[in-house]
């Protein structure tokens, strides 16, 4: 498991003790919203509050909560440019899936952990990532999430000078938009 460092001060952020009469599941929502408006603004900030939100929700075992907590914290590590801390996040986040939580919720899942896995020249695996997401939204009909994986294998062909396949996807991709 990758161990994410600290980047701000534990002063820069309320503690969940901070908020009395709060229940646990309405302070990590509103720790989550907090990191949601952070990212790509303030990452260490984001990162933070995500961070308080992983520590309640796996304090008070909330199994949605965590597996949705982990997704910010790879997002916000991976809009920080630190891919190989977002993966060991979203890999968190996939270890603790769960149906109840819906198909979309992995399929999205699938398309992050393609991003850093393509940045990390793994390729290949990012590919694999971004057919299973690009399956599971054609399984669901759900156009965000396949749209999301052409775009994603646009950059992967772009990044491999096929500028003929990543047209193609791109175009895919702004078709379902």
């Amino acid at each position: 498991m990758l161990v994410a460092p600290l980047l701000v001060a534990e002063d820069d952020y309320l503690s969940p003790y901070e908020m009395p009469g709060v229940g646990y599941v309405e302070r990590v929502e509103e720790l989550l919203g907090n990191a949601s408006e952070n990212l790509g603004e303030d990452n260490s900030k984001a990162i933070q509050y995500a961070k308080e939100a992983l520590f309640l929700a796996r304090e008070y075992n909330g199994s949605e909560e965590e597996f949705r907590t982990l997704i910010l914290l790879g997002n916000a590590y991976q809009d920080a440019g630190l891919s190989d801390t977002a993966l060991g996040y979203f890999y968190q986040a996939n270890s603790k899936y769960n149906e109840a939580f819906g198909k979309a919720a992995l399929g999205r899942l699938y398309n992050a952990i393609g991003m850093p896995l393509a940045i990390l020249e793994s390729t290949d695996q990012a590919l694999e990532y971004f057919q299973l997401a690009t399956e599971i939204g054609q399984e669901i009909a759900d156009k965000s999430i396949i749209a999301t994986a052409k775009l994603n294998f646009g950059l992967i062909y772009e990044k491999e000078g096929n500028l003929e396949l990543a047209q193609a996807a791109y175009a895919e991709a702004a078709s379902m938009l």
